[in-house]
């Protein structure tokens, strides 16, 4: 699932805890079939990218758990644990497994509420460490008015690839500096959500060739009971990226710009299980044509939550 996908799940997933009676546990298990006609997934540890150029199918299984307490006075607290398994039915060099853990600690003043996200996940492609990735955003979200809410972060995120890069230029272990603001729309008595957000990111890498800095853009939209018990995600992202120095091998400065669009339907089948559908299309158009490439990504798949 691209990292788009993700985020705008996010809001199904805010909203369907809203509405659901209050517990302090709960648990969500997934198993998708998914299509994809590019398989993407690494950067190469000498020049380039690990871009297959092959399509191929594979099955995503998926487990979310999550425990918020709730604490007396102005103090919440969310922990996470979220696995990803994705397995491929041929390209499995591109099999990615992931664990994640993170704790959300909040305070509430008056009509804002201050977070403190750390999250830590760790990869791992074909059976074998990849990589780990170390993460902070302290976020900050006021409402403005009724039904408008501001939000602004400060992020800090530490990577490290467990298999060294066989050039010391193309290493890619490093420190991510990130701040961003956005704005949320609530509609439809809150059960709606549109967002617009902004973010500028640094990335100081130890290796001369993935060193750049971005400027992101990100809309996203939930369109409640379209149809009934059925759920609209669309979203689009913008990712802008100006690499510092002159690339060793191609001996030019690298630029990105990398546009994502998706769509996910959610529909509610029985009682606590859902359908997911979702299709995905990346363009990353690189003024070096090794980091160039066109992608779709199709995905069916059945989630259960208690």
């Amino acid at each position: 699932m691209s990292d788009l996908a993700s985020f705008s799940k996010e809001y199904e997933k805010a909203l369907s805890r809203t509405l659901a009676q209050y517990k302090p546990w709960q648990f969500r298990v997934g198993v998708a079939y998914q299509f994809d006609d590019n398989v993407v997934l690494k950067p190469g540890t000498d020049v380039g990218v690990d871009i297959s150029g092959e399509e191929d199918s594979s099955i995503v299984s998926t487990l979310s758990v999550l425990y918020s307490p709730l604490l007396n006075g102005p103090f919440s607290l969310r922990c996470h644990y979220d696995l990803y398994n994705n397995m491929h039915f041929h390209t499995t060099s591109h099999n990615l497994f992931t664990q994640a853990v993170s704790v959300v600690p909040g305070y509430t003043i008056k009509n804002s509420l201050l977070s403190l996200p750390l999250s830590y996940a760790y990869f791992w492609v074909e059976g074998d460490p990849y990589m780990s990735l170390l993460t902070m955003k302290p976020t900050l979200q006021t409402a403005i008015a009724p039904n408008h809410i501001g939000q602004f972060t400060i992020g800090y995120d530490k990577r490290e690839l467990i298999e060294g890069a066989l050039n010391r230029d193309e290493d890619r272990d490093g420190d991510v500096f990130n701040a961003s603001a956005g704005y949320i729309r609530l509609f439809r008595e809150g059960k709606g959500v549109f967002s617009v957000i902004y973010e500028f990111s640094n990335d100081d890498t130890d290796g001369k060739n993935w060193a750049n800095t971005g400027n992101r853009f990100i809309a996203s939209c939930l369109i409640p009971d379209l149809i009934k018990k059925t759920n609209l995600v669309l979203a689009g992202d913008i990712f802008l990226q100006e690499y510092k120095n002159t690339h060793t091998v191609f001996e030019k400065k690298r630029k990105d710009e990398t546009y994502t669009v998706s769509a996910t339907a959610i529909a509610e089948v029985v009682k606590a299980l859902y359908l997911n559908l979702q299709y995905s299309h990346i363009r990353a158009d690189s003024n070096i044509s090794v980091y160039d490439y066109d992608r779709n990504i199709y995905t069916m798949g059945f989630e259960y939550r208690f």
